[in-house]
């Protein structure tokens, strides 16, 4: 599993070329796959715990980089 965000599908052809060039494969199947409305809420300090107070959830789009700034929209709407 690969995650590259927009680029996973990418990664996995370049790890298959490279993989083909050092000769450790000689045949190889890569591709892959993206779901822009399975990116999860991030809960930034539940590693160590919250002490008072409400906690809060990020947006893995936007906390990603995965926002449109020209447009002011998700990357998600540019697809087409």
């Amino acid at each position: 599993t690969i995650n590259k965000v927009c680029a996973s599908g990418m990664k996995a052809l370049m790890f298959a070329s490279a993989s083909i060039a050092t000769g450790h494969q000689g045949v190889v199947v890569a591709g892959g796959m993206e779901s822009m409305s399975n990116i999860p809420y991030y809960v930034p300090k539940a590693r160590n715990g919250y002490r008072y107070g409400h906690g809060a959830l990020e947006d893995g789009v936007l906390k990603d980089g995965l926002w449109d700034v020209y447009n002011d929209q998700h990357m998600g709407m540019c697809g087409e």
